[in-house]
């Protein structure tokens, strides 16, 4: 088997487990506001962090980082739902919502990433 090959099982096999994830935690939403979407995108940001570091230190193979980063935060995480969700507000002149949406969701889960990354130093 390729060394591709190999990357694609690894990453195909964390994407499912990532969808699973994400589809358990979007089960909770409300109608209001898709706080449980915004906490999916932080949580896989922040295990995104955690492996990119964890990886960085510790010399880890890429198959493992893979599968990790590109497979389970991957797929945990949904750049669609944001769009979409900017989208919806759009629609209804919800700006206020558009302008909380993004700012919530860029600096949590940038927040999610960097408190990730200090997580992985502290696993060392």
């Amino acid at each position: 088997m390729t060394t591709y090959m190999k990357s694609l099982g690894f990453v195909f096999a964390g994407a499912i487990i990532g969808s699973l994830l994400r589809i358990l935690f979007l089960t909770f939403e409300t109608e209001y506001f898709p706080f449980m979407l915004l906490l999916v995108n932080i949580l896989g940001c922040g295990y995104a962090g955690t492996i990119v570091q964890f990886c960085r230190t510790n010399k880890l193979s890429s198959h493992w980082f893979q599968f990790h980063v590109a497979g389970i935060a991957g797929g945990t995480t949904t750049f669609a739902g944001f769009v979409y969700e900017l989208m919806v507000y759009g629609q209804q002149q919800e700006y206020v919502y558009i302008g909380f949406w993004l700012a919530a969701t860029l600096l949590l889960c940038t927040a999610g990433f960097l408190l990730g990354l200090h997580v992985g130093k502290r696993l060392e």
